[in-house]
């Protein structure tokens, strides 16, 4: 009956009355910088939410970058998380007759096949195999990196390294940017023709590192934030042994090509 609405902020879920402009947080997210967002619909036919049924929450961790599911109570007004880990995961589509529900997961080294499970998500099944010769390659692997920036703020990116990587050689570094993109580190890359940017695996396979870090921006001032953000993050990886500092190249398109 239109009695409450849900709004999401950065992190969590609130139920509003419209009628009295009572609110009431139904998640804990800003609490561990995770967000919550009620993108699963178990009966995609319904044009409402049913409280009395479960709710499946999508849940983003901003810190690790981990993803998962979470099952809500609104009758208790608490939950439990069903699966979390470094990946990415698309949202479930339930069967009609039973509690199956197929879904995806993938990394930047794990190709998104469909796995089906239950609601319970204790146990699933890989059901496709759609990539069988990514084993054939170096591909790579990536992980999160952080520095501090100029402006003296903690940022994070994006550090894809080939799969035979030996932190006692140098490899070439391609540095690519644009305004933040650390949160897709789970997301994988199938090699593919592009207009604006590279394709990562294309050169891990080939001996290259690829750097790809935020760039927090102060109003007014782009360039400046640029370089306040990048160069004290390419410095951090070279003091680490492995970049040779004479071969670094950049990329951008768009604002990053600025």
């Amino acid at each position: 009956n239109d009695k409450k609405i849900l709004i999401y902020d950065r992190y969590d879920i609130w139920e509003f009355n419209p009628d009295d402009a009572t609110s009431r947080r139904l998640t804990k997210g800003r609490e561990t910088k995770t967000s919550f967002r009620y993108d699963i619909k178990i009966d995609t036919e319904k044009k409402y939410i049913e409280t009395s049924e479960k709710m499946i929450l999508n849940t983003f961790n901003e810190i690790n970058k981990y993803e998962g599911y979470y099952n809500y109570n609104y009758k208790k007004n608490s939950g439990k998380q069903l699966i979390n880990g470094p990946y990415r995961y698309s949202t479930p589509r339930k069967a009609r007759l039973s509690n199956n529900v197929i879904f995806t997961r993938q990394s930047f080294e794990e190709y998104p096949n469909i796995r089906i499970s239950d609601l319970s998500f204790q146990s699933e099944k890989v059901i496709s195999d759609v990539n069988p010769q990514q084993k054939d390659y170096n591909w790579g692997t990536a992980e999160l990196v952080n520095w501090t920036s100029l402006d003296g703020l903690t940022l994070s990116g994006i550090l894809i390294k080939p799969e035979n990587f030996d932190p006692r050689k140098k490899y070439p570094m391609i540095v690519n940017f644009y305004e933040k993109s650390s949160n897709s580190l789970n997301t994988h890359r199938a090699p593919s023709p592009g207009r604006s940017s590279i394709n990562y695996s294309f050169y891990t396979s080939r001996g290259y590192i690829i750097f790809n870090p935020d760039v927090y921006y102060r109003v007014g001032y782009p360039g400046e934030s640029a370089f306040n953000s990048v160069i004290p993050g390419v410095t951090s990886l070279i003091e680490k042994g492995f970049v040779d500092e004479s071969n670094i190249g950049v990329q951008g398109h768009s604002w990053g090509g600025y």
